[in-house]
């Protein structure tokens, strides 16, 4: 962009030269050869400060912009983890941003805007070894840490220097923060016979409850297996498979056949089942009892 000024000169010897121009080529046909010479260096003196009108010394205004090309960031988190962001900015100015663009003035601080704010990101921060020069593009990457409060956040920058801004748009995108991962489930109901004779077949069921946020995957290691309780416990201790993914909120029964102990008993027999992955304990225990008396005994 030329200085104002310098552009009035040289549009004003412009315009004097070109109407000269026309009128000479008008009254050289009217004049002597003697007025038409005495024409011509009045021309000439005229035309000689445009064309000695030294056009290196014409600079162009050095002045700070910037464009937004692009902006990432994942379509969703959840809730209380971090996460990578991606913001690509363009130096359409004249001047070269860095190094060390932060003490010459350069940020690229976060902007309000509609909805919710992510309110850990406030600004992105400038590496001092970064350079950015005028038509060249760089982008910044850098991590956020979700909020616990679930909904559409918004992250948008506006890159300024000394906190006026340099660019006409902004740039930043939005993210969905959902419920944290979370590997649980719960003991819904367990049901079989009380009573039993000796070594007869006993049918049980136990249900459980996926309360947590993630399902319950077998291709993941999710097993149900017979767990230890303060009570005599049933000789069966085979794990028990899970057949299907069970999603979030949804329940699964165990169908389980066991054989009543062989040996009579005043207090219960108990077989207890918990839901592990990968060796980690995941849901809480699911118990059935059955008592052998002497007199059922065979």
């Amino acid at each position: 962009m030329l200085p104002s000024q310098e552009l009035d000169k040289i549009n004003t010897q412009v315009y004097k030269v070109v109407i000269i121009f026309f009128i000479f080529i008008r009254m050289n046909a009217l004049l002597s050869a003697k007025q038409a010479k005495v024409f011509v260096l009045a021309f000439a003196m005229l035309a000689l400060p445009v064309a000695a009108f030294p056009l290196n010394s014409v600079h162009a205004e050095a002045f700070d912009a910037m464009s937004c090309v692009t902006a990432s960031f994942p379509s969703s988190v959840t809730a209380g983890s971090w996460f990578e962001g991606q913001i690509t900015w363009r130096n359409t100015g004249t001047t070269t941003i860095g190094p060390n663009a932060m003490a010459q003035g350069y940020s690229i601080p976060a902007i309000s805007w509609y909805g919710k704010a992510m309110p850990q990101f406030k600004k992105i921060n400038i590496d001092p070894t970064v350079i950015i020069r005028p038509g060249e593009t760089h982008t910044f990457k850098f991590y956020v840490y979700s909020p616990e409060e679930l909904g559409r956040y918004y992250m948008v920058t506006k890159a300024a220097r000394f906190n006026q801004p340099i660019a006409i748009d902004s740039c930043g995108g939005d993210t969905v923060v959902t419920p944290r991962a979370i590997l649980s489930g719960r003991s819904w109901k367990a049901t079989g016979p009380y009573t039993a004779f000796a070594g007869v077949p006993l049918e049980v069921q136990l249900t459980f409850l996926n309360d947590g946020t993630v399902p319950w995957d077998p291709a993941q290691g999710f097993v149900f297996k017979p767990v230890t309780t303060e009570y005599k416990a049933f000789a069966n201790t085979a794990s028990i498979p899970l057949r299907k993914v069970v999603k979030p909120g949804e329940m699964i029964t165990l169908n389980v056949l066991l054989f009543a102990p062989s040996r009579p008993t005043a207090d219960y027999y108990v077989y207890a089942v918990k839901g592990f992955q990968n060796g980690g304990e995941v849901t809480g225990k699911s118990s059935w009892g059955v008592r052998v008396d002497a007199a059922m005994a065979r």
